[in-house]
């Protein structure tokens, strides 16, 4: 749901994936660009900040929750980033 051009995603909008994780934010040409936020399927914020073409770039925020660790714990990442990585 949100903004089109041309039958792609374009300005601001919502889409839900499969795994009912979600991405909110700015679109261009069909791809995240610009800011937006991603949730896991729980609702839980991942990532939050920049897009390019599809990936985080620029400067954002990476939410981490490790379950494995008793009691779970979550973690943080805030910088740069560059085609999807920190």
């Amino acid at each position: 749901m949100g903004q089109k051009k041309n039958g792609l995603k374009h300005g601001k909008g919502k889409y839900i994936f499969k795994d009912r994780s979600y991405y909110e934010g700015a679109w261009k040409n069909n791809q995240m660009n610009g800011k937006g936020e991603l949730y896991l399927p729980n609702g839980k914020l991942e990532y939050s900040g920049e897009w390019k073409e599809g990936e985080q770039s620029g400067w954002g925020i990476m939410y981490a929750y490790d379950t494995e660790i008793k009691p779970a714990v979550w973690s943080k990442y805030e910088g740069e980033f560059k085609k999807g990585e920190m």
